[in-house]
Protein backbone atom coordinates (compact mmCIF):
# COMPACT_ATOMS: atom_id res chain seq x y z
CA UNK A 1 0.00 0.00 0.00
CA UNK A 2 1.47 3.29 -1.02
CA UNK A 3 1.27 6.39 1.12
CA UNK A 4 0.70 8.96 -1.48
CA UNK A 5 1.33 11.79 1.43
CA UNK A 6 4.91 10.28 1.90
CA UNK A 7 5.92 10.34 -1.78
CA UNK A 8 4.46 14.36 -1.96
CA UNK A 9 6.56 14.87 0.49
CA UNK A 10 9.76 13.25 -0.61
CA UNK A 11 9.57 15.03 -3.82
CA UNK A 12 8.96 18.33 -1.73
CA UNK A 13 12.35 17.76 -0.07
CA UNK A 14 13.52 16.70 -3.31
CA UNK A 15 12.79 19.88 -4.94
CA UNK A 16 14.21 21.87 -2.58
CA UNK A 17 17.20 19.71 -2.26
CA UNK A 18 17.70 20.68 -5.92
CA UNK A 19 16.88 24.48 -5.65
CA UNK A 20 20.15 24.72 -2.93
CA UNK A 21 22.23 23.05 -5.19
CA UNK A 22 21.45 25.44 -8.47
CA UNK A 23 22.18 28.58 -5.48
CA UNK A 24 25.23 26.94 -4.14
CA UNK A 25 24.32 26.31 -0.74
CA UNK A 26 25.67 22.87 -0.59
CA UNK A 27 25.78 22.44 2.89
CA UNK A 28 22.22 23.09 3.59
CA UNK A 29 21.62 20.79 0.17
CA UNK A 30 23.72 18.22 1.94
CA UNK A 31 21.31 18.74 5.03
CA UNK A 32 18.56 18.42 2.93
CA UNK A 33 19.42 15.33 1.57
CA UNK A 34 19.91 13.48 4.93
CA UNK A 35 15.93 14.57 5.52
CA UNK A 36 15.17 12.99 2.31
CA UNK A 37 17.05 10.02 3.24
CA UNK A 38 15.74 9.68 6.75
CA UNK A 39 11.98 10.24 5.09
CA UNK A 40 12.73 7.38 2.05
CA UNK A 41 13.77 5.01 5.03
CA UNK A 42 10.38 5.70 7.40
CA UNK A 43 8.04 5.83 4.33
CA UNK A 44 5.42 2.97 3.18
CA UNK A 45 6.07 3.12 -0.77
CA UNK A 46 5.14 0.25 -3.53
CA UNK A 47 7.65 -1.10 -5.19
CA UNK A 48 7.10 1.44 -7.70
CA UNK A 49 7.50 4.56 -6.11
CA UNK A 50 10.13 3.26 -3.80
CA UNK A 51 12.36 2.10 -7.10
CA UNK A 52 11.44 6.09 -8.42
CA UNK A 53 12.42 7.97 -5.46
CA UNK A 54 15.43 5.54 -4.79
CA UNK A 55 16.43 7.13 -8.29
CA UNK A 56 15.30 10.27 -7.53
CA UNK A 57 17.70 10.31 -4.68
CA UNK A 58 20.31 8.89 -5.91
CA UNK A 59 20.91 11.51 -8.29
CA UNK A 60 20.46 14.22 -5.36
CA UNK A 61 23.50 12.21 -4.00
CA UNK A 62 25.54 12.61 -7.02
CA UNK A 63 24.44 16.28 -8.00
CA UNK A 64 25.10 17.52 -4.75
CA UNK A 65 29.14 15.61 -4.68
CA UNK A 66 29.03 16.90 -8.53
CA UNK A 67 28.90 20.17 -7.24
CA UNK A 68 31.58 20.22 -4.51
CA UNK A 69 33.84 19.19 -6.94
CA UNK A 70 33.24 21.87 -9.42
Amino acid sequence: VQDSSSVGQLQSHIDRCRKLIEQGRLDDAKSEYNSVKGLFAQASLDEASKSLMYNLIRELYNDIHLALLA
